[in-house]
């Protein structure tokens, strides 16, 4: 402890002030905390140097005064900043804040949070000091320079300024025993440049040997009760650490389950928190022990449960071979949203909000290629990714990865939508793709080939409907109108086609409705529904105003009355759809819920109905024969 002298060399460039190292996430005390444990956190991941799961430790302590390294030194350094400060005429925020980092080192005690971790490489390369890219100098050193390649967390080599948010004396000491066994520390403040008699000093300090250079040894701080002895790896100490109530476990529990779930679940993470250890077997049970906390975190934490347990269900891959993501995704009756994780650290809370069911979920990307490239569209914070922040030669790249990510959660989304019992095969948007009265041939082939939907079954929805050329219409029979059955006859219509004819929409005549009342019981509507016509749905189009046209074929003449049902997944029928108008060709039918008709049908003919339902979303439907209009 007493090798380590503050030093603060002459300020090379512009005067820096104490500015905010724009590290946090969210305004507050817990904004701060949580953007420090996320960059401590990932720092610790990246550094990985075996297949056991990297851990870290937190650990608060209260440190006597006096065993601050070089404490006089740094309180005249504190002293120099106030009077450079006040030097200006102007009492403001960073006046205060100095003045502030003077009580705290005026205490008898001093709070220190050690974080350590372990199973990592240590900061390398701590004996080259010309090397500004080494793992010891980004800690130590530079601002602004990252050397992390592939997809680890970090990209900006400005994370460690979070370490200085939640230090109430802007110090923070370094201590590491790399994989080759060397052994370094160093601390390292950052204040303001300050006026030194005629010299302007930097606004970082150093606190190791007479130049500035490690101290290489390990640095135990008192009261720390720690000992690294020959564990590789790297320890952390923020002194003057913000958060000196009991509750100080708290915002770092939680920060540590919202930011690194996805790593604790699969393995790859453990973390100590005080007496509480965080790992993918005790993680559920520790978070449910805040859902009824009145601590206020800034998150929502049923949402953050609810993510985390759907990871318990299914997980679908994409691609199916050589998968880039990894989507669970499970229904909610109240919360809604999908997360998104990039290198097992989350980046969105809610990277996908489904509209038309509560969805909850997690969204991760399990490609290295990916996630590298991702990385460098991140924010500083790591919350949000924006195409601007890439490289301008790998913009598109990166867009046509976040298009590839969007789409395979939407269309997994609308899968499991699809599953939901009574749910219809939603097709929300097809009226883009949707067949027009107007339309030319043209206009329908390219349409065709632009459409994305499929058939379902025997049911589809297509741009797609079957035109003659007109010398073939020329050559089509007529078709007599349908003949409304008497009391001498039976039913018979005579203008039934043969099975090898072929007839188009517009040539169907109109379907006459019998005169008779349905429900007096008399005999001539009885004779008129006496057969059964067999009816195979065809196809099923809509416009955007939700009016749907629906052809289906006849075996047989005959009464019948039709049922409107939804499609649900795999193609089978699902529930009723109320009918709240019907017609074919200009006559209106009648509509009674979902219950349509009597309708007369034509033997051999194919048919067309126009209707609309009260159901808010465009759905493939069914026509289903009644046996009768109840």
């Amino acid at each position: 402890m007493n090798h380590h002298r503050w030093t603060f060399e002459r300020e090379s460039g512009p005067r820096q002030g104490l500015n905010t190292t724009k590290m946090d996430n969210r305004s507050g005390k817990f904004g701060r905390i949580q953007t420090f444990v996320k960059e401590i956190c990932q720092n610790s991941k990246d550094a990985s140097n075996s297949s056991a799961p990297v851990r870290v430790e937190f650990n608060r302590f209260f440190m006597e005064a006096k065993d601050f390294p070089d404490v006089e030194s740094y309180k005249e350094v504190i002293d120099k900043c106030i009077d450079t400060e006040e030097e200006g005429g102007v009492i403001g925020v960073t006046l205060a804040r100095f003045k502030g980092f003077r009580r705290v080192l005026n205490n008898d005690k001093i709070p220190v949070l050690r974080v350590s971790d372990f199973n990592t490489t240590g900061l390398r390369d701590s004996k080259e000091r010309n090397r500004i890219n080494s793992r010891w100098s980004l800690a130590t050193i530079t601002t602004g320079i990252s050397d992390k390649g592939g997809d680890q967390g970090g990209s900006y080599g400005r994370g460690k300024g979070a370490y200085f948010e939640v230090s109430q004396t802007r110090s923070v000491f370094f201590s590491t025993r790399d994989d080759k066994g060397i052994e370094a520390s160093m601390g390292v403040a950052m204040l303001m440049s300050f006026h030194d008699e005629d010299v302007i000093r930097s606004h970082m300090g150093r606190c190791g040997t007479y130049d500035g250079s490690p101290v290489y040894s390990q640095l135990v701080m008192e009261g720390s009760e720690f000992e690294r002895k020959e564990r590789s790896g790297t320890d952390i100490y923020i002194t003057g650490y913000e958060d000196v109530s009991d509750e100080w476990e708290s915002p770092i529990i939680i920060s540590v389950i919202h930011d690194f779930f996805f790593s604790i679940i699969e393995g790859d993470l453990i973390v100590t928190v005080g007496e509480t250890v965080i790992d993918s077997r005790s993680i559920h049970r520790i978070l449910e022990r805040y859902l009824s906390s009145e601590q206020d975190f800034g998150l929502d934490l049923h949402h953050l449960h609810a993510c985390i347990m759907a990871m318990s269900g299914s997980v679908v891959c994409y691609p199916e071979t050589k998968p880039r993501y990894k989507l669970y995704l499970k229904p909610n009756d109240e919360l809604n949203g999908v997360m998104a994780v990039r290198s097992g650290m989350t980046i969105y809370d809610k990277y996908y909000t489904p509209k038309r069911m509560y969805l909850v979920g997690v969204f991760a990307i399990i490609d290295p290629k990916v996630s590298s490239l991702l990385k460098h569209a991140e924010n500083i914070t790591h919350n949000k990714w924006t195409l601007n922040d890439l490289p301008e030669d790998s913009q598109e790249a990166g867009r046509r990865a976040l298009n590839e990510m969007y789409q395979f959660v939407l269309n997994e989304s609308d899968k499991l939508y699809k599953r939901k019992e009574g749910t219809a095969i939603d097709a929300a948007g097809i009226e883009r793709y949707l067949y027009k009265e107007d339309a030319t041939q043209s206009d329908i082939s390219k349409a065709v080939k632009d459409s994305q939907f499929a058939p379902i079954h025997d049911v589809q929805v297509t741009t797609h409907i079957t035109r003659l050329k007109r010398s073939s219409r020329n050559n089509e029979k007529e078709l007599l109108p349908a003949k409304t059955p008497d009391d001498d006859e039976p039913f018979e219509h005579t203008g039934a086609l043969k099975q090898k004819d072929r007839q188009i929409e517009s040539d169907v005549p109109k379907r006459a409705v019998p005169d008779t009342d349905p429900k007096d019981g008399s005999q001539p509507f009885e004779r008129f529904f006496k057969t059964k016509p067999i009816i195979k749905n065809v196809r099923v189009c809509a416009d955007a105003s939700k009016r749907y046209s629906i052809w289906f074929d006849t075996d047989n003449a005959g009464g019948i009355y039709l049922e409107a049902k939804q499609i649900i997944e795999g193609g089978e029928t699902g529930r009723s759809l109320d009918v709240t108008s019907a017609s074919i060709g200009s006559e209106d039918i009648h509509c009674n819920g979902s219950i349509i008709g009597p309708i007369m049908a034509v033997a051999g003919a194919r048919n067309k109905i126009c209707l609309s339902i009260a159901y808010p979303v465009l759905c493939s439907i069914r026509l289903e024969v009644k046996d009768d209009g109840q």
